[in-house]
Order: C-alpha cells, then sequence, then structure tokens
C-alpha cells in the first residue's frame, strides 16, 4: 500500500456530507480507473497499442494503479475523519443528547429491536395454553397495554426525527483532523 503522507483531503476544511460525498467520488474514480486499466492492461501480439507505444501503455496501467493506491490512501484519510466526528459530535433529538454514531445505530438497529421488545408484549403464550385448561384459569397480562403502545410509538417516531436532524447537522458540522 502507498505509504501514509499528508493528503489534500487530510486537513482540508469540509462538512461532513462534503466528505461523505467526496468518499463516493473516490470509488467512483476508483472504479473507472480499474475499468480503464482493464481496457490498457494487455493486448494481443497481433494487435497494435491503445496507446503511442507499449511502454506509454504500461506507464499508464502502472499510474492508473498508482492513482488508486493514492485514492484509496484519501479514502481511509476521510472514513477516519467521519468517524472521529461522528464519535465525537453531540447532537439533541428530544430532550436527550447523543452522539451522531449513537443516532446512526439507532435508527439502522436499534430503533427497531426496542419496537420488536414492545411489540412481543403479549398475551398469545399463555391463550396458547389456555386452551388446555378449566374454565376458572384466565390470562393475565404481565405488561401494560397503554405503555406497550406508548413505547412503540415513542420509537417509532424517535427513528422518524434522526434523519431530518443528521441531514441538518452533517450539512453544518466540519469534519475533525486525525
Amino acid at each position: 500500500m502507498a505509504e501514509v503522507t499528508e493528503t489534500s483531503v487530510q486537513k482540508r476544511p469540509m462538512t461532513l456530507i462534503e466528505g461523505m460525498k467526496e468518499m463516493k467520488l473516490i470509488l467512483k474514480k476508483m472504479q473507472r480507473n480499474s475499468e480503464r486499466i482493464g481496457e490498457l492492461s494487455s493486448l494481443l501480439s497481433n494487435e497494435r497499442p491503445k496507446m503511442e507505444s507499449e511502454d506509454e501503455q504500461k506507464k499508464t496501467v502502472a499510474s492508473l494503479a498508482q492513482a488508486n493506491k493514492d485514492l484509496l490512501r484519501d479514502y481511509l484519510v476521510l472514513h477516519a475523519r467521519v468517524t472521529r466526528t461522528n464519535l465525537e459530535t453531540v447532537v439533541k433529538i428530544g430532550g436527550s443528547e447523543y452522539t451522531i454514531d449513537s443516532l446512526l445505530l439507532i435508527r439502522r438497529k436499534l430503533a427497531d429491536a426496542m419496537v420488536l421488545t414492545y411489540k412481543a408484549m403479549s398475551d398469545k403464550s399463555a391463550t396458547a395454553r389456555l386452551r388446555n385448561q378449566s374454565d376458572q384459569v384466565t390470562v393475565v397480562q404481565m405488561f401494560d397495554e397503554k405503555t406497550k403502545a406508548a413505547e412503540i410509538d415513542f420509537w417509532l417516531d424517535f427513528k422518524e426525527q434522526i434523519d431530518p436532524r443528521l441531514e441538518s447537522v452533517n450539512a453544518i458540522t466540519v469534519l475533525l483532523t486525525v
């Protein structure tokens, strides 16, 4: 891998959204370079090189490979900056404070896990066992229906608040350096 040296993306001021867009562009550039390498990396002995000479074509292939190494380094630097920023930037939602990283985890996985937690509160299991019991046996719920509904609503609403809040935060938050 290329030696890690200071690059233009390492300290250049940019917002989170700009950093994430730059990362996508880097991946596209790497893909285009790889496609070009595929086109230029070989030819038949009876074909003429696509470049002016075989040497120039070999140099171009090597140059494109080096460019991808440099782009890889830039991507890793940006990823580290975005990660640090997400871990250290605190955002307020609903009167509570969360890091961007925590909000991303809640949006991607944890809010749904909490909804499932409260949806699991049910009398189905006991009702199924009730069929083999006498008429005097009844189902007793070990949870409050109002609390269950309120918690489900809370987690669904909270998850919906995250994206709009992060969009505004990402547009103004400057990436930290690493």
